[in-house]
């Protein structure tokens, strides 16, 4: 079956634009993120259907659109299953449009921010989860906290199959893309040093393929989110603008950013990279001449 690859007995892993995990046990079936929209979350009924099994629940590792976008249509075709998320990713799923809205810092969204990449359909989610032992039918799942990417953002462990949900992505996609998302840099560290420990037989991330090992993976996220808070540092030679740090560090990675709905991505990390260097007491900021300016303490 094109894009559905079965990990362990009973755990899919569904590959395409964005990912998707499939468990199937008992003639049941739990679904882990939702796919962009309606047609993605089509694609996923579908392998779920040929594998014969009944869903019982959707569960939703983060609610960014290219995730939670086809919730709404995947959950009724499957007869109102219940849908589960973390608290904060909850809110989003319910409300989807607080995420334009936190990449336009709060404002009312450009219209480049209002269409199903940035803003999916609202569903209700059934319940909230939180880190720990979860049971959803005959499934006993482990819930951990991969946050960074995502500020509620979480994984799901099944027997020896992680699903990492996007607390990495393949190396190639970080060449191709230069500035991964992340809104927490330092939360983002801790989740690639949980997975990095972790002893599951396969993981199975939200972009490309599932791996044995995340080692190779961890390793070049690890090393492309440092480098942009080392970049950012090297901006504040002298006291800079967030649009200046981030006009740096582009060049420095050999970026050029084309579209608003790409640059807001980027300078969400470039803001997050400052925090986290805030945070290490190597970083400051303060307002001057009506500007907002970063410097070296």
């Amino acid at each position: 079956m094109a894009g559905l690859r079965e990990l362990t007995p009973g755990a899919y892993h569904w590959q395409s634009g964005s990912n998707a995990g499939i468990l199937v046990q008992d003639g049941q079936a739990l679904i882990i993120d939702a796919g962009l929209d309606r047609s993605a979350a089509a694609d996923i009924a579908q392998a779920v259907e040929k594998l014969g099994a009944r869903p019982v629940a959707l569960l939703i590792t983060h609610a960014h659109a290219d995730h939670s976008g086809g919730a709404s249509f995947l959950a009724r075709r499957a007869g109102d299953i219940p849908v589960l998320a973390s608290p904060f990713e909850a809110t989003i799923v319910r409300h989807p449009i607080w995420e334009p809205l936190y990449l336009y810092s709060g404002a009312a969204p450009i219209e480049e921010l209002q269409h199903k990449f940035t803003l999916a359909k609202p569903y209700p989610v059934t319940q909230e989860v939180e880190p720990g032992a979860l049971e959803i039918g005959p499934f006993r799942l482990e819930i951990i906290p991969l946050y960074g990417h995502a500020v509620g953002q979480i994984g799901v462990v099944w027997e020896d199959v992680c699903y990492t949900a996007d607390a990495f992505f393949p190396p190639d996609l970080i060449q191709k893309h230069g500035i991964p998302f992340c809104v927490d840099l330092d939360a983002a560290l801790e989740s690639l040093a949980r997975l990095e420990s972790a002893g599951h037989r396969w993981f199975a991330p939200g972009h490309g393929p599932a791996v044995q090992s995340p080692a190779e993976a961890v390793a070049a996220n690890r090393e492309r989110l440092l480098r942009i808070r080392e970049l950012c540092l090297e901006a504040l030679r002298q006291p800079a603008e967030p649009a200046d740090i981030l006009r740096y560090a582009a060049g420095a990675l050999g970026i050029s950013i084309t579209q608003p709905v790409a640059y807001l991505l980027a300078q969400t990390t470039v803001l997050a990279a400052l925090t986290s260097l805030q945070r290490a007491g190597l970083a400051g900021v303060e307002t001057a001449d009506n500007r907002l300016m970063w410097h070296r303490t």
